[in-house]
């Protein structure tokens, strides 16, 4: 049995002026597929930006409605509303590059910081008993 498949392809066209007189338009083309979204070149970066902006909006607002500091509810908090965002399909869209591996452990290491700001991040994930996320990828 062959199941179809929603595909999504935007445009975003944007233009680009390199002098005064030479305008070219560059044409992106962004697919999203499965709720994962990559370009025509198979980069996964316009996904990565766009769960790194969700996650970062998400923490900043438990981190605003949230009254209590107690690491472990606010570590429940980031379990339930914000690690699956962060890990939703990472299997295909995991990230290989630096860039997207920084972007990706800067998010739980800002939230982590906005209740333990004295630690260093490594101390952090070791007292609540996390690993580093480009860590945790490599050991499955």
């Amino acid at each position: 049995m062959i199941y179809g498949q929603l595909v999504l392809s935007c445009e975003l066209l944007a233009d680009v002026r390199v002098s005064k007189h030479k305008n070219f338009r560059l044409i992106i083309h962004v697919i999203c597929n499965l709720g994962v979204s990559y370009d025509t070149y198979f980069s996964f970066r316009p996904h990565i930006n766009n769960i790194v902006s969700k996650v970062s909006l998400r923490a900043k607002l438990i981190l605003k409605c949230f009254t209590t500091r107690n690491p472990n509810i606010l570590c429940k908090a980031f379990c339930v509303f914000i690690r699956p965002t962060l890990e939703f399909s990472s299997e295909i869209w995991n990230p290989y590059f630096k860039v997207d591996v920084n972007k990706t452990e800067k998010c739980p290491e800002a939230f982590y910081q906005g209740y333990m700001p004295n630690l260093p991040y490594s101390d952090r994930l070791s007292q609540l008993g996390f690993a580093i996320i480009g860590v945790s990828a490599d050991h499955g």
